[in-house]
C-alpha cells in the first residue's frame, strides 16, 4: 500500500540555507493496516502526509502509493492519484457557506459521479459517523466533534483504500477524541489501511497498533504491528 525509500524533504529556512524536515525515511505499510505516526512538533509528521497525499514531492527518494510510483506520476494524473486517498486534518477544512451535504460530496462531485450515487453515498458516509438528519445544516452550528465527524465522511465518502489522518483530534477533549479513534479503528477493521499523525500517546496506547516514531526528520523507532 505504501512504501518509503530513503525519502528526505529539504525546505529553504528564509536565509539563505536549508533545513531538512525529513531524512532518509524508510517504512512500508501493508493493504489494510493501521499505524500511528509520532514525534515532537516539527519532527516532521505533516510534511510526511503532505508528501504521500501528493501536496508536495520529496527533496530525494521514491514513494509508492498503491502501486504508483509517485515520483512518476504526471501533474495531471495527481488528482486521480487523491481520489483513492481520504485526507482527514486538524481544522477540518469544511467550507461554511456550504451544508455538511455539499460538503462530504465535494470529492463525489469532483469525480464526476451522477447525482443519484452521490446522495446515496454521502447520507451513507454521514450514517457511519453519527451524522444521520445533519446533512441540511452548515459547518457552523455543528459542535468541533460534529465538524470534525463531517470532515471523516467527507474523507471516506469515496471508500478510500487509504485513509490520512493529520492530528484529528488535535482540538477535542478525551471522550471525543475516543469517538473519532474509534472511528478510524473502525474503518480499519473493514480492510481500509489507516496512517494517523498523532501526538496523543494515549490513544496509541489505548489502540496498541503499530507505531512511527519520527524525531528531527529521521524516523527513529517502528514498534511493528501489536
Amino acid at each position: 500500500m505504501i512504501e518509503l525509500q530513503n525519502v528526505s524533504m529539504r525546505y529553504p529556512d528564509g536565509r539563505g540555507n536549508f533545513y531538512d524536515a525529513l531524512r532518509g525515511v524508510n517504512f512500508s505499510l501493508a493493504n489494510g493496516e493501521m499505524a500511528f505516526l509520532t514525534g515532537h512538533s516539527g519532527a516532521g509528521k505533516s510534511t510526511l502526509l503532505r508528501l504521500l497525499a501528493l501536496i508536495e514531492r520529496p527533496t530525494r527518494g521514491q514513494i509508492i502509493v498503491n502501486q504508483r510510483n509517485l515520483g512518476r506520476l504526471p501533474r495531471r494524473q495527481v488528482p486521480l492519484h487523491r481520489r483513492d486517498l481520504g485526507i482527514i486534518f486538524q481544522d477540518n477544512k469544511l467550507l461554511t457557506d456550504r451544508t455538511v451535504f455539499d460538503n462530504v460530496a465535494l470529492p463525489l462531485v469532483a469525480s464526476g459521479m451522477d447525482r443519484h450515487e452521490i446522495s446515496k453515498r454521502v447520507r451513507a458516509a454521514l450514517d457511519l459517523v453519527g451524522l444521520t438528519g445533519k446533512e441540511g445544516l452548515t459547518p457552523i452550528v455543528l459542535s468541533g466533534g460534529e465538524q470534525q465527524r463531517a470532515g471523516i465522511a467527507r474523507a471516506i465518502v469515496n471508500r478510500p483504500a487509504l485513509i490520512l489522518a493529520d492530528e484529528p483530534t488535535g482540538n477535542l477533549d478525551a471522550k471525543l477524541s475516543d469517538t473519532i479513534f474509534d472511528l478510524l479503528l473502525g474503518f480499519h477493521r473493514h480492510g481500509t489501511a489507516v496512517l494517523v499523525a498523532s501526538h496523543d500517546l494515549r490513544q496509541v496506547e489505548r489502540l496498541g497498533k503499530r507505531r512511527l516514531i519520527l524525531e528531527h526528520g529521521e524516523l527513529t523507532g517502528d514498534t511493528g504491528q501489536a
